[in-house]
């Protein structure tokens, strides 16, 4: 799917999408936001289901009268990557948190940024390993490979799973 440019309505409905943590009926989204009739949200919904941003999700009741639910396809992460380019993700990273005063967001970014930098490590680590083995054995490769695979997977879960203060390595002894 390939993400386009909303226009201003279109924005506006699916930045209540985006806000919400539950799908939407039309009726909901305009009681949302008291700028939007209900005629416009239709139309625009059909646009958004079109352009495939959005999906019906459900089906529920609205008072006595069945609808459809709408959710969000497209994180709103993603279409403000997609509108900044591909070569800002930093920039943009970096100016939130310098303009955000909020010190529970900010733990949590940094909790998150730390996630991140494990699961870095621990691909890293693993594809050095990988590189070692392959070098070490190279005329056992084609017997080995699936061998391998099997302990570059172990390797990885176990990495992920333990906390970064009891990472280890492991020496994976040849015949």
């Amino acid at each position: 799917m390939k993400i386009k440019l909303l226009t201003k309505r279109q924005n506006e409905v699916m930045s209540v999408l985006w806000g919400s943590d539950l799908p939407l009926s039309a009726n909901q989204i305009c009681n949302e936001n008291e700028s939007l009739n209900m005629n416009t949200v239709r139309q625009v919904l059909k646009a958004l289901l079109k352009m495939q941003v959005i999906k019906v999700e459900d089906i529920g009741y609205s008072n006595t009268v069945l609808t459809r639910l709408y959710s969000p396809v497209v994180k709103q992460a993603d279409y403000l990557q997609f509108l900044l380019g591909n070569n800002s993700t930093f920039d943009l990273t970096s100016s939130l948190i310098d303009r955000n005063k909020n010190l529970n967001e900010l733990k949590q970014l940094q909790v998150l940024i730390e996630k991140k930098c494990r699961e870095l490590e621990v691909m890293s680590t693993a594809l050095i390993l990988l590189f070692e083995l392959f070098i070490a054995q190279k005329n056992l490769i084609r017997f080995l490979r699936m061998d391998v695979m099997i302990l570059l997977a172990i390797v990885i879960i176990v990495r992920l799973l333990l906390p970064f203060e009891y990472a280890f390595t492991i020496t994976v002894p040849f015949p």
